[in-house]
């Protein structure tokens, strides 16, 4: 949903208090609009704050006792750019060794109290069909990683 269209005088004010380094909720109850607005228009116009070196501006916060603390942008931009942690890969998971001769079952035939482990890639799928329900005792291991044992 549209609000009402920007000028050019809220325009140039915006961009000349997010020069001063303003944040942009003081910026938007200056121009009256809110705070998403004046990110938007920013963000549409390449608008930036300036470096936190440069101009490093002061953010209230509260701790003990009720008495205010202030920490400046540098410490603020500092925590959040930190790199985000990526997820270690997952080890693949190991082959099962080769269950007792067995020819693969396609599911049509298998039967209840048979593994349903699929021993293919490919289409159709065909299944260990061992006896063993869901899985057979190899199979298990597999699915549960050990903790089924």
């Amino acid at each position: 949903m549209a609000g009402r269209p920007w000028t050019k005088h809220e325009k140039a004010r915006v961009k000349r208090m997010i020069g001063e380094g303003k944040p942009y909720s003081e910026i938007g109850t200056a121009v009256r609009r809110t705070r998403s607005a004046i990110s938007g228009l920013a963000q549409r116009e390449g608008w930036v704050m300036p470096e936190p070196e440069v101009k490093a501006r002061q953010v209230a916060g509260s701790h003990k006792g009720g008495e205010a603390r202030r920490r400046s942008l540098v410490s603020v931009v500092a925590q959040r750019s930190q790199p985000v942690r990526k997820r270690p890969k997952s080890k693949p998971l190991p082959k099962p060794k080769a269950a007792p001769a067995r020819e693969p079952v396609p599911f049509e035939a298998l039967e209840r109290g048979q593994c349903r482990y699929a021993v293919t890639d490919r289409m159709p799928h065909l299944f260990c069909g061992a006896p063993g329900e869901p899985w057979c005792a190899e199979h298990l291991k597999v699915v549960c990683g050990g903790a089924g044992s």
